[in-house]
C-alpha cells in the first residue's frame, strides 16, 4: 500500500505498561480498521518496561515502545522517581520525533505512564488528542492529558474530565461475544482441561499476578476439606511473580506427610513444554484445582465462569459487565486515587459483586465467601443479569463513530 496517499488517515495510539491499557489501545486499533483506516496507518506506542511487546507481538499493527516507567508517590523511592522523570523527559523527544515524521491526523491516548510522553508532543505539534480513560476516577497522567485533549471519552459519570463523553470502556471483540449459555459454559470447561459437572470459579490478578489473591487461593485449596462446600472447580491464574512461589507451595504439600488431602499432585517438571501448568485434585470436599502461570484466554474462562476472584482494574470491571460473570472484588490497596475501588463499586453497588478488602482477603474468608455464592445458583444469576446492566457492549463502535465525527481524517 501507498502510505503516503493514504497519508492524512494516519493515527497514532500510544498508553501501555500493563495489560489493562494495552488491550483498549489494541481493541481501538481494530475497530478504526473496521471503518476502512488501514492497519498500515496505525501505529501504536507504548512502553518498553511494561508487557506491552510480549502482548502486541503479534498484532498486525507498527509498534513504537519508549522508555520510561511510573513515579512512585512514596517519597522514599526519590532515586528512582529522578530516573523515571529522566526516562519519559527521554520519552517525550523520542515522541516529538515519532511525531515529526508521521505526522498524524490525531493521536489517542488510553492512559498511564506510558501515554504522557506521547500527548505532551502532541499538543506541543498542535496535533489533535482524544483521551479514553477506563477508570472510574482519572489518575494524574490522564486528568493532565484531558486539560490539553480535543476530546474525552470514558466508561463512566463523575469522571470530572472537560469536553467528556460517556461512552462504555472498549472492550475486545471476543470478550464482548461471549456466550454464557450452558451448553457454551461446559464447552469451554472441557477446553481448559476442567469437569464440566461442578461449579467454576475463576481467579486471576492481572497481568503480572496477585500475591495477596495467590495466597488466599493456595491456602483456601490447602485446607482441611470442608463440609458445607459444595463440590467446586479452581481455575487459577496465578502470574509470573509468584508462579515459582505457588509451584513450590505445592511441592512441599506432595512431600508433606500421609494424611495430605491430595489424591493426586501433578506438578510441571523443569524445562518440561507444561511448566507453566499445574493441576492438583483432592480426594476429599469435592474440589478440583488448575493454575497456570498466564492465559491468553480470557474469554474462554469468562465463558466458563460461575464466579470470578480479581482485583478491580477498568478493564477488569468493564469486561465483567459485558460477558454478566458474579464476581468476589479485592481492590489493590494504595492505588491512585484509590481508583479501583471506586471502579469496584461500578458492580459492587447494583449487587452484581462482593467487595473484600485487601486486608480480609484470606482463605478462610474466601472460603466463606466462594461457599455462599455457589450454594446459591439463584443468586448468582441474578447476579449476573445485574452485572449485564452494567455493560457497554458497542462502546467500541461508540468511539470510533465519535471520532470519525470530531477528527478531520480526510483520505488523499
Amino acid at each position: 500500500m501507498d502510505i503516503k496517499k493514504h497519508k492524512r488517515l494516519y493515527t497514532l495510539i500510544t498508553g501501555g505498561g500493563t495489560g489493562g491499557h494495552v488491550m483498549p489501545a489494541l481493541t481501538l486499533a481494530r475497530g478504526l480498521t473496521e471503518v476502512g483506516i488501514p492497519a498500515e496507518c496505525i501505529e501504536l506506542v507504548g512502553s518498553r518496561n511494561g508487557l506491552d511487546a510480549t502482548l502486541l507481538a503479534s498484532s498486525e499493527f507498527r509498534i513504537h515502545l519508549l522508555p520510561g516507567k511510573g513515579i512512585s508517590r512514596d517519597i522514599t523511592k526519590w532515586k528512582e522517581n529522578v530516573v523515571a522523570v529522566g526516562g519519559l523527559g527521554i520519552a517525550y523527544l523520542r515522541s516529538l520525533l515519532l511525531l515529526l515524521a508521521q505526522r498524524p491526523s490525531v493521536v489517542i491516548s488510553v492512559g498511564g505512564y506510558a501515554s504522557l510522553p506521547c500527548a505532551l508532543a502532541a499538543a506541543t505539534m498542535r496535533i489533535p488528542i482524544v483521551l479514553v480513560n477506563v477508570d472510574v476516577r482519572p489518575g494524574l497522567a490522564n486528568r493532565l492529558i484531558a486539560r490539553l485533549a480535543h476530546l474525552s471519552v470514558t466508561g463512566y459519570d463523575d469522571s470530572g474530565l472537560p469536553r467528556v463523553v460517556v461512552t462504555g470502556v472498549p472492550v475486545r471483540p471476543e470478550v464482548a461475544g461471549v456466550h454464557r449459555d450452558f451448553h457454551s459454559r461446559e464447552m469451554a470447561r472441557v477446553e481448559l482441561g476442567l469437569p464440566s459437572d461442578t461449579p467454576l470459579l475463576v481467579a486471576f490478578g492481572g497481568s503480572l499476578g496477585s500475591r495477596r489473591i495467590n495466597e488466599a487461593v493456595a491456602g483456601f485449596v490447602a485446607m482441611s476439606p470442608n463440609e458445607e462446600l459444595p463440590a467446586l472447580s479452581i481455575y487459577h491464574v496465578v502470574g509470573r511473580r509468584d508462579w515459582s512461589l505457588v509451584k513450590s507451595f505445592f511441592a512441599a504439600t506432595k512431600t508433606g506427610e500421609d494424611s495430605s488431602p491430595y489424591s493426586e499432585v501433578e506438578l510441571p517438571t523443569r524445562g518440561s513444554s507444561n511448566d507453566s501448568h499445574l493441576s492438583i485434585t483432592l480426594d476429599r470436599g469435592g474440589v478440583f484445582y488448575k493454575a497456570t502461570e498466564y492465559e491468553e484466554r480470557m474469554a474462554l474462562l469468562y465463558q466458563a465462569a460461575d464466579l470470578v476472584l480479581c482485583r478491580a482494574g477498568g478493564m477488569t470491571i468493564a469486561e465483567l459487565a459485558v460477558v454478566g460473570v458474579p464476581a468476589i472484588l479485592v481492590p489493590l490497596p494504595g492505588a491512585p486515587s484509590n481508583h479501583q475501588a471506586a471502579n469496584a463499586s461500578v458492580l459492587v453497588d447494583r449487587g452484581a459483586a462482593v467487595l473484600v478488602s485487601d486486608a480480609e482477603l484470606t482463605p478462610e474468608r474466601l472460603s466463606k465467601e466462594v461457599g455462599s455464592l455457589i450454594a446459591d445458583p439463584r443468586r448468582l444469576m441474578e447476579m449476573e443479569h445485574l452485572a449485564l446492566s452494567a455493560g457497554h457492549p458497542e462502546a467500541t463502535r461508540t468511539i470510533v463513530a465519535l471520532l470519525q465525527d470530531r477528527i478531520p481524517w480526510r483520505d488523499g
